[in-house]
């Protein structure tokens, strides 16, 4: 008689109701963070400008994004290099506005060289119709994450979490409502990198299409997206080392092997194609795709090392049936146990290290101070590694929610003593940020959070992870309560920083410090308090930021005024609107504004975040008449 074997026992996690509509739930449910999302992205969105926004829509009276699309139309393919970025996305997203703009040289009623007048509703229409496209698009795209997420791993809450966390970051929200390549450079790369895993994981061709199409778009976003063409083979060998036996078994190893080898290179080439396709400038100069790609920093070298180690695959695979890739991922087992351990428990170490450096026991690592806003410097090759990564974390660290970073600690602290169903893409997520900021490290960067917007939704998608690896054990409306409370949460974050953003800062972080400046946050609520003082058309102000002039409809003077300004100039100013950034770059002709004229007043503060060193002021001249 034969033995009946034993049915297995159904995960709780995967308990669903009798009809089975739970699939169809998740796509529901999605709509209400996504809902969230738009309330707060539409907050706000008209009522900033940020550093270099003016030069993509009006700078003068044409910005980039109308150059694009003048050169296209004129067939004048050399033009469509608008930016060194090169930030071409922005035109094909963003340049839906150009649509709807009746007549941008009415933004600016007069501009001289040192001072300028605005018309503020203007300034609006143009942010708005130019900034609506992004908001909604980002937005979209989420659903293609949700269903990417679910593909991949046919989890419903790990799907619903980590497309909630990336709809609920402040960061994400903030950079969403901004006109700048990093705002779809982040899509675009982790739509390729979702498009990948799936290639892998199914070897279906219209993944390994939208890997090409999203990687491309990356590249027209940034340079910077070139990262991919090393990594994403890194994902093609770490795929058959942690999926070795799987593949074995299922007598797939040499066929993947083919298909995946052969297919890797055809993904950069479209990409690249794809970039010349919407660049033509790139076409009638074939010399920019060798400077901004190929040749750009060491890319050269390694892209002719992944070419030999993908050809060297493939080869073995068409040639010698895979017996070398199969020997290799054989005896190379162990490092798939080791591998992940030691940089889980790496990655803890720094990540606890950074937040008590800075919030509990200030400096106990010895780091000198570097300015806030980072960029190129030298110094950063003169600390010690560990110093120069624990520094390229803090606004990383300090920027994302509580809920997602203790989820994250959780996920790795977890996956230390006990691996995950989903070692692979929890080992590849989190292998990204080291890949990533040693990187930039080796570029004398020192990233601040537009910089590093690439990595957050990686970040979010591990935090996904550990609400599925916290909850997987619990009956489905027990996650349920446990989602809804974590959501709350996250609502209530974006709350605390409203309507700015992009400039969100943990409470992790003591007050009196700051991982960002206002940039350009501020300037409206300045510009509306000033007007309200007087006639605007009767009242000159100066103003040491951009975010401020483009609002106000009175005389107002640039920054530089304050170095050829004559005495009379000078004068005639009645207000000095100042930030932490300004006065930093400000400060030599601060100086002799203060020696020339000492009789000011503070009429007038905001704090971004309660921090005091994030602030807008307003200084009244107590002289002028």
């Amino acid at each position: 008689m034969e033995q009946e074997l034993p049915q297995p026992i159904p995960s709780a996690v995967e308990e669903k109701p009798k009809n089975n509509i739970w699939p169809h739930l998740i796509l529901l449910l999605i709509f209400v963070p996504l809902g969230i999302y738009f309330y707060f992205g539409l907050s706000h969105l008209t009522q900033f400008e940020t550093a270099d926004e003016h030069l993509w829509v009006s700078d003068l009276y044409e910005g980039r994004i109308q150059k694009y699309w003048e050169a296209a139309a004129n067939k004048d393919w050399k033009q469509t290099r608008i930016n060194d970025k090169p930030g071409i996305t922005l035109a094909l997203v963003s340049g839906i506005g150009t649509w709807f703009e009746k007549d941008v040289k009415s933004k600016i009623i007069v501009k001289k060289n040192l001072w300028s007048m605005y018309d503020p509703s203007k300034t609006k229409e143009t942010y708005y119709i130019y900034r609506l496209p992004i908001l909604i698009f980002n937005g979209v795209m989420s659903i293609f994450f949700l269903l990417a997420f679910w593909r991949l791993t046919k989890k419903h809450w790990f799907a619903l979490a980590a497309a909630t966390f990336i709809l609920l970051s402040p960061i994400l929200i903030g950079i969403s409502q901004i006109i700048n390549p990093d705002s779809l450079l982040w899509v675009f790369s982790f739509a390729g990198l979702l498009s990948f895993f799936l290639f892998l994981k199914e070897n279906r061709f219209i993944d390994g299409f939208l890997t090409a199409l999203f990687f491309g778009m990356a590249l027209l976003s940034k340079y910077v997206a070139i990262i991919f063409i090393p990594f994403f083979l890194v994902l093609l060998f770490g795929y058959f080392l942690f999926n070795y036996r799987d593949l074995i078994e299922k007598n797939k190893f040499r066929r993947s092997a083919i298909i995946t080898t052969f297919a890797y290179p055809l993904i950069i080439a479209a990409g690249i194609g794809i970039f010349a396709l919407f660049m033509p400038a790139a076409i009638a100069d074939t010399d920019i795709i060798y400077e901004s790609i190929i040749d750009f920093g060491n890319m050269r070298k390694i892209i002719l090392i992944c070419i030999g180690l993908d050809l060297f695959i493939l080869l073995d695979a068409i040639l010698l049936k895979s017996l070398i890739g199969k020997l290799l991922a054989k005896n190379l087992q162990f490092l798939k146990i080791i591998l992940p351990k030691v940089m889980y428990l790496c990655l803890t170490v720094l990540v606890v290290a950074t937040i008590v450096n800075w919030s509990l026991k200030p400096d106990f690592l010895h780091i000198p101070f570097f300015e806030v806003g980072g960029g190129k410097t030298k110094l950063l090759k003169q600390l010690p590694f560990y110093q120069q990564i624990v520094l390229q974390l803090k606004t990383l660290l300090f920027s994302l929610t509580p809920v997602t970073l203790f989820l994250i600690l959780f996920l790795w602290i977890k996956s230390i003593f006990r691996k995950s169903v989903f070692d692979f893409l929890i080992f590849m997520l989190s292998l990204f940020f080291i890949v990533f900021f040693i990187a930039v490290t080796k570029q004398e960067l020192l990233v601040h959070i537009r910089y590093s917007v690439i990595v957050y939704p990686f970040a979010l998608t591990l935090a996904g992870f550990g609400f599925y690896e916290l909850t997987k054990s619990l009956k489905y409306y027990y996650s349920m309560i446990l989602f809804v409370i974590i959501a709350c949460v996250s609502i209530w974050n974006i709350l605390t920083i409203k309507p700015y953003y992009f400039n969100y800062t943990n409470e992790l972080l003591p007050k009196k410090s700051i991982i960002a400046t206002a940039w350009g946050y501020g300037g409206y609520e300045a510009a509306e308090f000033i007007s309200a003082q007087g006639d605007p058309a009767q009242t000159t102000v100066w103003s040491d930021y951009v975010g401020f002039c483009s609002f106000y409809k009175g005389k107002c003077l640039n920054e530089n005024a304050l170095k050829w300004a004559n005495q009379e100039m000078l004068s005639g100013i009645k207000y000095y609107v100042t930030s932490f950034q300004g006065q930093k770059k400000n400060m030599p002709s601060l100086k002799a504004l203060n020696d020339y004229n000492p009789n000011y007043e503070l009429v007038w503060e905001l704090n971004i975040g309660n921090r005091l060193d994030n602030f807008v002021k307003i200084y009244k001249n107590k002289l002028y008449k």
